[in-house]
């Protein structure tokens, strides 16, 4: 009688062949995924490493521009210092150049017979006061036709006269005050 054989580990085998071709793609799968997984922590160090570098730069120029910002305060205190004056005296100059044109202005209207003296200025008011003598009533006269008249109205609009008087050689003194044009001085 002949016997057959029966073979079980061909089974077996055939089995275990395919558990280990199964196990090779899952190994290269994960292999694979650990590769990635490698190379994304490495490029994240890297970008970490890369904005901390920045980071660090930035800090560094924030704080050198703060120390210089900080080193040049004195100086543009002193400049905000000379401007602040530099207005100041730009405003007073001004003031000082009408309360000039103002009394040329007068003294351009009046013949030899007229003088005028006393001359005070209130800068609080921008008010230019002055005395205008005149040896005669005539002269007098010519000085409020002067003053009455269009070419000055036009010039100077508010001018307040008062305190006519005559003194004992004939002279006549009148008190003339002139309204300037307000110009505002800054701090």
């Amino acid at each position: 009688m002949a016997t057959r054989s029966i073979n079980f580990v061909r089974e077996h085998r055939r089995q275990l062949k395919f558990l280990i071709e199964k196990d090779r793609q899952v190994l290269k799968l994960v292999g694979i995924g650990f590769g990635v997984l490698v190379i994304l922590l490495v490029a994240s160090l890297a970008i970490n490493w890369n904005m901390n570098r920045q980071l660090t730069n930035l800090v560094s120029k924030q704080e050198s521009t703060r120390q210089t910002i900080n080193s040049q305060a004195d100086l543009e205190l002193k400049y905000l210092t000379f401007v602040a004056k530099l207005n100041v005296l730009t405003g007073l100059f001004a003031n000082r150049q009408g309360k000039q044109e103002a009394l040329a202005f007068f003294r351009s209207l009046f013949d030899d017979d007229v003088k005028i003296a006393g001359l005070k200025y209130d800068d609080k008011d921008q008010q230019l006061m002055f005395s205008i003598r005149s040896k005669s009533i005539f002269s007098l006269d010519q000085v409020f036709n002067v003053l009455k008249s269009d070419q000055v109205a036009k010039q100077y609009p508010l001018i307040d006269k008062k305190g006519l008087s005559r003194s004992n050689d004939g002279s006549y003194s009148l008190q003339a005050i002139v309204q300037l044009d307000k110009k505002e001085i800054k701090p």
